[in-house]
């Protein structure tokens, strides 16, 4: 289970003010989704780092205070992407 989950999931770190770290999950090759509470805000740099030791730096491009969802975008991350089922 852990090496088919691993690679898909990622650490948000988010510095600044407020240093604050979290966890997401790629989406796509350049976009992951994370906790909106976790970058709503950001007033420093937010960095994706994934499970082979990649330092990625980040941007908001979304978020939904609803549903507390973000999404980030890492440009040319060649990230792998979860697969998403129906429920």
């Amino acid at each position: 289970m852990y090496a088919a989950v691993a690679p898909v999931v990622v650490n948000v770190v988010v510095s600044g003010t407020e240093p604050r770290v979290g966890s997401g999950f790629a989406l796509s090759d350049e976009h992951v989704v994370t906790a909106r509470h976790l970058v709503v805000d950001v007033d420093g740099t937010v960095t994706v780092r994934t499970v082979d030791g990649r330092d990625l730096s980040a941007r908001v491009v979304g978020t939904d205070a609803r549903t507390d969802l973000a999404i980030l975008e890492c440009e040319e991350a060649e990230l792998k992407p979860a697969t998403l089922g129906r429920s």
